[in-house]
């Protein structure tokens, strides 16, 4: 009868143990899921489009930035990225470079604030070096649905022409310069795995930067949607 105690307690450790042990077995395979897959690199080409962005001060006929507004319009463009990235599924992070470009199409001039614009042409021009962060999340086997975010710098060109209402007659105006800024974008899309190493994907991002003073010009900060298809390819 004295042996009763010690094989109780026996008993409740046996059994705190065998509990222990069932719920560590969720928990070292929720560990598991984020082991590393390998490193990757990936390549996709772009349709750009620049949402219209102000000009608030602009060189002009007598050399000196004035306060104003004026709203350029950007056609469409395309561009490219590449990437080179790690896989720990189901987070991604990456390296990455892309360059995108837009001609410029035309500008509106607010009339009552000079300077007054009547045309516009030339390009805009984004080259960038962004760090990404992903996560994938599995739709169905062999499908995933992505979204991510990433901060870097842009080097922002502009390439552009102006004519200047006055009362001279037009004034040919010429903006050529360039800009480092900080940059961010935000990105979503769907991947779906072609070979057991080859990935294809499709999606959208936006992307921005900081203001822009390029050439004794100050623009509002660019807003830039994108529409991307590529691959990727893990070693």
């Amino acid at each position: 009868m004295m042996s009763t105690p010690w094989v109780t307690r026996a008993a409740v450790t046996a059994l705190a143990l065998t509990l222990g042990l069932a719920h560590a077995q969720p928990a070292h395979a929720f560990f598991d899921h984020f082991q590393a897959s390998g490193f990757y690199v990936a390549g996709s080409g772009s349709y750009t489009i620049v949402h219209e962005f102000d000009m608030d001060d602009a060189p002009n006929l007598f050399g000196m930035p004035l306060s104003g507004r004026n709203k350029i319009f950007a056609d469409d463009g395309a561009g490219f990225a590449v990437a080179f990235g790690y896989d720990a599924d189901p987070f991604r992070i990456e390296g990455e470079y892309s360059r995108r470009s837009n001609d410029i199409d035309r500008i509106e001039s607010d009339p009552t604030i000079p300077p007054v614009y009547s045309d516009a042409g030339g390009d805009i021009t984004f080259s960038s070096f962004m760090a990404n962060l992903y996560y994938d999340s599995q739709v169905y086997e062999g499908t995933d649905f992505y979204f991510g975010g990433g901060i870097g710098v842009s080097r922002v060109r502009a390439d552009m022409h102006l004519t200047e209402e006055t009362f001279f007659g037009p004034i040919d105006i010429e903006i050529d310069g360039r800009e480092h800024v900080f940059a961010y974008q935000l990105m979503a899309g769907i991947a779906h795995s072609l070979t057991e190493r080859l990935t294809v994907n499709a999606g959208y991002r936006f992307f921005s930067t900081e203001s822009l003073d390029i050439d004794d010009a100050r623009f509002q900060a660019p807003r830039v949607h994108i529409l991307e298809l590529g691959l990727r390819w893990d070693f």
